[in-house]
């Protein structure tokens, strides 16, 4: 999604496009991480799904 609306805005990203990518999407993802690992550990392995 951030490479679509980036590339939109200002045309092929080079490396530091990338790292502003990277960034953006990275920053995104670990509060999710941090809640579905509170909220649903089976999800990520935590825990044994069979018992």
């Amino acid at each position: 999604m951030y490479l679509i609306c980036y590339t939109n805005l200002f045309g092929q990203p080079g490396v530091s496009g990338g790292i502003i990518i990277l960034i953006l999407t990275t920053s995104t993802l670990w509060p999710v991480i941090q809640i579905l690992n509170k909220l649903c550990p089976q999800l990520i392995g935590k825990n044994e799904l069979w018992k």
